[in-house]
């Protein structure tokens, strides 16, 4: 007889486990790739110290400004994250002081000349 070779075609190992129950071992697949959900991100500039109040006020800048919706998630794959400038964008409003928070809404966000100043190299965001 023949062999037959079933391909499932180029997708993560989160897909192959979702439709067909199973995964290929690290590192075989080099389509894989991890969904951070968003929410983790605002979580996490709450258990470093920053205010409640503060945070929920980021939260719903980035969401009114159409940069995150309710279950968002970034994807990373083996080259970095798969959406960069959405990352930098709710990392740098997360960052914010309060002062700076208050500075940026009042600016109606930043200029093209600070976005494009203060964007760290894609490198930094690579692994």
């Amino acid at each position: 007889g023949e062999e037959i070779f079933n391909t499932y075609g180029e997708v993560s190992n989160l897909h192959l486990m979702h439709m067909y129950g199973f995964a290929e071992q690290y590192p075989a697949n080099g389509h894989d790739v991890v969904e951070v959900p968003v929410v983790r991100l605002l979580e996490a500039a709450q258990e470093l110290g920053q205010d409640q109040t503060l945070t929920s006020k980021k939260c719903a800048l980035l969401k009114e400004q159409a940069i995150i919706i309710d279950d968002d998630v970034l994807v990373i794959n083996k080259d970095g994250f798969v959406s960069d400038e959405v990352c930098l964008q709710i990392l740098k409003v997360l960052a914010f002081s309060q002062q700076e928070f208050d500075d940026y809404v009042e600016r109606e966000g930043w200029s093209d000349a600070e976005s494009e100043a203060s964007v760290v190299d894609d490198s930094a965001l690579s692994f």
